[in-house]
């Protein structure tokens, strides 16, 4: 697979429709949105409602922002 060919299509296709600065710009990366996808997750919720205090305070915590998301899958994954 030739990446370059492919950006090379991407951008010919698009040329005339995107201002040079846009398609002529060094490669950027992604992130995906997972603090917004998880806090909108009904498992997320569910550990909320803990039993286990530790868990559900940890959950709050991420709910409130002050956790990162990969340690609350971290956390779910370890009490599954």
């Amino acid at each position: 697979f030739d990446q370059q060919l492919a950006k090379g299509l991407l951008i010919s296709s698009y040329q005339d429709l995107l201002p040079k600065q846009i398609w002529n710009r060094k490669k950027m990366g992604f992130s995906f949105p997972m603090q917004k996808w998880l806090k909108r997750n009904p498992i997320i919720m569910q550990l909320n409602t803990s039993k286990n205090p530790s868990i559900a305070s940890f959950t709050r915590d991420f709910l409130k922002g002050k956790m990162h998301w990969s340690k609350l899958v971290a956390l779910y994954l370890a009490n599954r």
